[in-house]
């Protein structure tokens, strides 16, 4: 159900697997970490059975259900309306995040707007569908909500748009989750260990750019399996982008594996 990521705890070693029942017990003067499975807690210092630690997640997020679908993403609809593709999700971990949208026939350029809590920001693109963080434009503060919107123009006239919210993790969440990142690497963990541990420790924050990042990256590499895939179709799905999840007879069970018998 989870496993702890670093040491200070009284009875479990550094890496190792936790059932329901295990007790964390902290040694005085230590904060060990421990991810729970069912991407719903990061925990850090904290004490008691991991069945009841696991069981909701931090208390910004936990009344948003893990499997909640966004918007859909990705797709031009009929009209010709651009769709913002990235960031994937609401929840960023980055300051300064790339954004991407779908293209729209007979476009001339785009602009897009990022706004915030009190103030505005605005880029044109002439060429592609991308565009890389301004320099010119601050970075994102921590714990604020922004809005960011995608006009495709023709000409001087706008002929579909797009908008998204996001939202930054506020800095000791973002700080929680690089420690845990850093701890993982540390484990002597298979890159598919490694990658399960990753992928439940961003989804405690419901980071899905940095899940299917990591997912996205071992399938690349000839190094996924079908469990991967799985969780890599359900972080595409509840991006709101199915259309860029693997096929699904990527994600299917290997037929040589023999299930277990009622």
């Amino acid at each position: 159900m989870a496993r702890i990521l670093s040491s200070g705890d009284q009875r479990h070693a550094r890496g190792r697997l936790l059932c329901p029942g295990d007790q964390v017990r902290p040694i005085a003067g230590t904060q060990p970490l421990v991810v729970c499975h069912n991407g719903k807690s990061l925990l850090k210092g904290k004490e008691g059975a991991v069945g009841r630690l696991c069981s909701s997640g931090p208390k910004r997020l936990q009344n948003k259900g893990r499997q909640k679908f966004l918007k859909s993403r990705g797709i031009t609809d009929k009209e010709g309306k651009p769709s913002i593709v990235k960031p994937f999700g609401t929840m960023l971990l980055q300051l300064r995040p790339d954004f991407a949208w779908t293209p729209v026939k007979g476009s001339t350029h785009y602009e897009v707007t990022l706004q915030g809590p009190n103030s505005k920001w605005d880029q044109r693109v002439r060429s592609g569908h991308r565009l890389s963080y301004p320099k010119s434009w601050p970075g994102l503060e921590y714990g604020k909500a922004y809005y960011v919107t995608v006009n495709a123009y023709q000409n001087g006239k706008i002929i579909g748009s797009d908008r998204a919210k996001l939202n930054l993790l506020y800095e000791e969440e973002i700080n929680l989750v690089y420690e845990a990142v850093t701890a993982i690497h540390q484990l002597s963990l298979s890159p598919v260990e490694a990658a399960k541990e990753l992928d439940a420790v961003y989804m405690s924050y419901k980071l899905l750019g940095e899940s299917i990042g990591v997912l996205q990256s071992l399938k690349d590499r000839g190094q996924s399996n079908y469990q991967l895939n799985r969780l890599l179709v359900d972080r595409y799905t509840q991006a709101g982008q199915p259309e860029l999840a693997p096929r699904a007879e990527d994600a299917q069970l290997p037929t040589s594996m023999k299930l277990p018998q009622k």
